[in-house]
């Protein structure tokens, strides 16, 4: 009781202004800078700034409704919460009721990433697979979201030994999302690990080899050059170790 008053007394001390058009995010804004302090707690302690910060999230859909931006994203904090404080289900419902506000795109490819994170701990997969797909399916404006989801979409069709699931998937992710460095990046170095796996040297030279060019005309002058030249590289001498391996199989049987 004593620590809900001492929030109550603190949410008082905040600006007039934070307690009219912009109170929603002022709320979120005072969580954000309760949750900081439970860096480098653990136990009770943390469990206490978390709790903390449960009881100012709940208060945005409980005092302004209206406000959406603000709605949406207190519910994807509140899920995070919950998943901090080990609490599985309710973590799954505060991430469900983000989609009640389908406008704010954002927080829900979020929550989804989320979920789908949530629901591969809990050993759902399908679930898991559902929620990433909705990502791809429903929210074609999310660059980066989307990409995102390709690539966990591949890793689960790879880990279900669905090779060629997984490779459509990473080569949908590099022709539709070729300008995002990172994720096209992560799909290129998928593919050629994919191949690789599957002993095709001749396939992942092939991969590399087709993107390579593109990929440094896109990123040639930018502040991505540097790392995406890195990883090339790095996929690159992969590539020809595996090959330099299969040689020496091969001499090796001669």
């Amino acid at each position: 009781m004593m620590r809900c008053l001492m929030i109550v007394a603190a949410l008082a001390l905040l600006p007039w202004e934070a307690v009219g058009q912009d109170s929603g995010r002022s709320l979120l804004s005072a969580a954000r800078k309760r949750a900081l302090d439970a860096r480098g707690k653990t136990g009770v302690a943390r469990t206490k700034v978390y709790e903390d910060c449960v009881r100012l999230l709940i208060l945005v859909p409980e005092r302004y409704p209206e406000q959406k931006a603000a709605l949406a994203r207190a519910w994807l904090e509140l899920g995070r919460t919950y998943r901090r404080l080990d609490r599985l289900k309710e973590a799954e419902a505060a991430f469900n009721k983000v989609f009640q506000v389908p406008e704010e795109q954002r927080p829900c490819c979020d929550a989804l990433h989320d979920l789908a994170s949530l629901y591969r701990r809990g050993k759902r997969r399908e679930e898991a697979v559902r929620a990433l797909q909705r990502v791809v399916d429903s929210f074609p404006g999310q660059a980066r979201s989307r990409a995102r989801a390709l690539n966990r979409l591949a890793g689960f069709a790879r880990d279900a030994k669905e090779d060629d699931r997984a490779e459509a998937l990473l080569r949908q992710c590099l022709k539709e999302h070729g300008d995002l460095w990172r994720q096209s990046i992560d799909a290129l170095d998928a593919l050629v690990a994919l191949k690789l796996r599957q002993k095709d040297v001749r396939g992942a030279r092939g991969a590399l080899d087709a993107h390579t060019a593109s990929l440094r005309a896109r990123f040639a002058g930018t502040v991505e050059e540097e790392r995406v030249e890195s990883a090339l590289m790095k996929m690159a001498s992969r590539a020809r170790l595996a090959k330099g391996k299969a040689g020496k199989v091969g001499g090796g049987r001669r």
